[in-house]
Parts: C-alpha cells; structure tokens; sequence
C-alpha cells in the first residue's frame, strides 16, 4: 500500500508539472514574477531557457509593450501600453547599469532584451537589459580603431544558434574619395559565447555614407540601414541577416524621384513591417519583406510643425489600431497620429521626469545567462 502512495506521488508531481507548464506558459510576465517567489520549484521552472522561449513563442503577438525612456538623470523609466495614463516606474536596475553614469542610448530590443550603448567622448561601451526580469550585462569591450569616424550598431538574434547578437560598424572614410566611398568594420558579438568577431574587416563597404545609425530589426535577425552614395545623395537599403552574417540590398520603393531623393528619410519598423519614412511626410511600409513592389504608402502626415525640421520615426500602432506613436529622433518627443483622423498630437505623460528618447519594449522573461 505505502509502496502504491509512493508511485501515485510520483506520478502527480510529474502530472503536474506538465499542468504547471501549461497554466504558467499562458500567464501575463507580472503574474510568473510573483509566482517565481512562491518556492524553489516554480522559480527553477519559470527561469529555465525551454520555459523562457516557449512562454515567448506562445504570447509574442499579443505580448505587453512597454514604453521605455532614458531619463536625463540616465535612469530608465517604463509605461505600459496597456495603460498610456498610469504614471511611469522607475525600472530599478543592477549596479551594473548604475556604474555607468555617463549618456546611454537605446539602440533597440529584440524579444524583450534592450540593448544600450554608452558613450562618453571616445569611450563607447555596450549593456544589455531585460526592463522585466531586471538583469543587465555588461558586453566586453571590442576595440575602436584610431581612424574610425563613427560606429552603428545593429541588435538581432540567430535563430539558426539560437543566439542574441550585437552587430557593430565601425566606419572608415576612404580618403581618395572624400565623404562618397566608405570602407566598414563589422563586429559580430555572441550572447552565448560572450565574445566578439570581426566577420569582415577594412573592406568595400556597401554603405557610403549612413542616414540611420541603428539597424532597424525585421523578422529578429534581419537588420537594416539606410545608406546615401554619391554626390547626388543616391540611396539605399543595406541588411544584415545575423544568423547567415551577410550582406544584402533591399529595394527602395518606386517613387516618383523629385520626391524620392531630397530630403531627410529613415527607416524604422512598424507591426513588424520594414518602413520609411520621407521628409514631406510619406510613410512607406514593405508589407512583404524582399518584394519592392509590395512597398506601399501608409499615410502622410500633414502636420508641418511635427514633422520639420526633424526626423519622425514610427514606432508602434496603439493597441486598437487606430492611431501610430510617432518618435521625433533628436528630442525624442512623441506624438500619436490617427490614421482615420490625420491628425497628430502631442503624448504627455504623467509625472515623468524629463527625458532623452523613448523607444518600445515588449515584455519577457529572456535569461541573460549569467549575468550580474
């Protein structure tokens, strides 16, 4: 009789951590951070890669987004999508973050994991955060060449190694072409192998010169960058697929060329889409990735006073679908336009210490593996 009770118990512990993965994986991110807490199981449970990457892969299009700011006193701040009016949180983070007190600037996120990089004159170091869990690591430093111009850095994940990567330029002016030819040095970093690559270096870059220093992410591992050749400012679209570690060109949208080549534009992403966007206020999205002619005009925002003399970047639709969150690039302002409407205006948010960009954030449990 004991022996059978011994057998059944064995049996419902395993019964129920099956349960248990199943209930946990469909739980909200907030909800598994208070569950963590309960008792050691659940913790080792819900901090495992295989339940970190299955509860992402169940939840990802209906994830909670964050928006997440650098305050001028370089403390990073978060408001949920969910609830625009709630006041903003101070994300209490590591001292690992807390040691460097000089500008950080977000570069992007991929699956929850923002990347930050910090400068401060020559100095340029990289810090990898989750806004969730709270973790943040401190990326080796790779080193910067005495005649580097300026850096670009890119942030994916291979879904071949099942790996997240940083991806850096280091851009290198050719003197017997001036400013229209640039040579590049491109560092790979590996999150699992906490190392840096160089996967081509002083070479014929396809770049020229830059016109968006952050690779904007589509499909998690496809990085791009829009790039300006020549005299008469021809542009185009350079990606970085992290899992293959090489170069290819995206097409440009068929625009009438008056319109296409003057201006200001950059790239950014919108529901996942590729887009662009043209000092006029044309907005373009790639609604099939690789195929030019499924570039389409989105919507053109007639608001001049917004629109100049900056850049407006899209960042994310609202959650009903009505209106996009529009980020101006050097004073990070943000703004929501409504699509039905066409009409722009300003985003206050409440008690926010002033800050110096905002970028958006899902939320997730992704493990930095090891880190302070």
């Amino acid at each position: 009789m004991a022996k059978s009770l011994k057998h059944d118990t064995y049996s419902m512990e395993i019964i129920s951590m099956d349960i248990l993965i199943n209930i946990f994986s469909r739980l909200p991110i907030k909800s598994l951070l208070i569950l963590k807490s309960v008792c050691k199981s659940w913790r080792s449970l819900i901090t495992t890669p295989y339940f970190t990457n299955l509860h992402l892969r169940l939840n990802s299009p209906s994830s909670e987004k964050l928006l997440i700011f650098v305050g001028e006193d370089h403390s990073l701040y978060s408001i949920s999508f969910d609830f625009p009016s709630f006041a903003p949180i101070r994300i209490p983070c590591s001292s690992t973050w807390e040691r460097f007190s000089r500008r950080k600037t977000i570069v992007g996120s991929c699956n929850g994991l923002l990347l930050c990089i910090c400068d401060e004159s020559s100095v340029s170091e990289a810090l990898l955060i989750n806004p969730s869990t709270l973790p943040c690591k401190r990326v080796p430093k790779l080193q910067v060449p005495n005649n580097c111009l300026y850096l670009s850095y890119g942030f994916g994940y291979d879904t071949l190694k099942e790996d997240y990567k940083i991806v850096r330029i280091a851009h290198f002016l050719r003197a017997s072409f001036g400013w229209e030819t640039m040579d590049v040095s491109v560092g790979v970093y590996s999150l699992s192998s906490d190392t840096w690559k160089l996967v081509c270096n002083v070479v014929a870059s396809p770049f020229g010169t830059p016109v968006s220093h952050n690779g904007a992410l589509v499909n998690n591992h496809l990085l791009h960058w829009l790039v300006s050749r020549g005299s008469v400012g021809e542009h185009r679209i350079c990606c970085f697929d992290v899992c293959r570690e090489e170069w290819t060109e995206v097409k440009l949208p068929f625009i009438d060329t008056d319109v296409s080549y003057s201006g200001e534009r950059d790239l950014g992403v919108l529901d996942g889409c590729l887009c662009m966007l043209i000092t006029g206020g044309d907005v373009w999205v790639m609604k099939e990735y690789g195929v030019q002619e499924s570039w389409a005009k989105l919507f053109n925002i007639l608001d001049w006073c917004v629109i100049e003399p900056l850049n407006i970047v899209p960042i994310a639709y609202s959650n009903e679908g009505n209106e996009i969150l529009l980020r101006k690039d050097m004073f990070s302002e943000v703004y929501w336009y409504d699509v039905s409407e066409k009409r722009v205006r300003n985003v206050e948010f409440r008690c926010l210490p002033k800050y110096r960009q905002v970028s958006v954030c899902i939320r997730s449990l992704i493990s930095l593996c090891g880190t302070s």
